[in-house]
Order: structure tokens, then sequence, then C-alpha cells
């Protein structure tokens, strides 16, 4: 808000967007990566085996290995407001 303020827009209204995805298994996560899903499906899918399997092995630890289902939250936020006439 305050950056768009500062830019002169008037009105600023901000949202938070909230997304949970649920996972049956780290795998099902993972093959969404090697699909080519979003950024980091486009780098895996093209990455080094090796800098794959680093990449894969580092977020499985970041995640706590997990064993069971999971669920992962995302945020984004949003802005908008109106020019000054």
């Amino acid at each position: 808000t305050e950056l768009f303020e500062g830019a002169g827009l008037l009105e600023v209204a901000e949202a938070r967007l909230t997304v949970h995805s649920t996972y049956g298994s780290f795998d099902e996560l993972w093959s969404s990566y090697l699909q080519g899903l979003g950024p980091i499906g486009v780098y895996c899918s093209a990455a080094r085996p090796e800098l794959r399997d680093a990449v894969r092995d580092e977020l499985f630890g970041q995640l706590g290995r997990p064993s069971q289902p999971f669920t992962l939250q995302g945020v984004a936020r949003s802005a908008v407001g109106r020019a000054p006439a």
C-alpha cells in the first residue's frame, strides 16, 4: 500500500490472497516439478540430474522430510489504486 501511495495513487486497497495445496506424499509434489510446472518446474526439468537431485534433497529436508500427506500454503498480496485526475 505504501509503495502505491508513494507513487501517487489514490484510494489504494490491499488484499491478501491465500491458497492451500494438499499432497498425498512428497513424491506427488516433486512429480509436478518434473513435469515443468511453475518456475521451479522449468528449472528442474532443464537441470542436470545431479543438480536436480540436490534440489530435491534440499526441498525434502526443508519440508521436514514428510512421510504422510501434507499441506503447503502460498500467500500473495495485491493492491489496486486510482490514478489522480
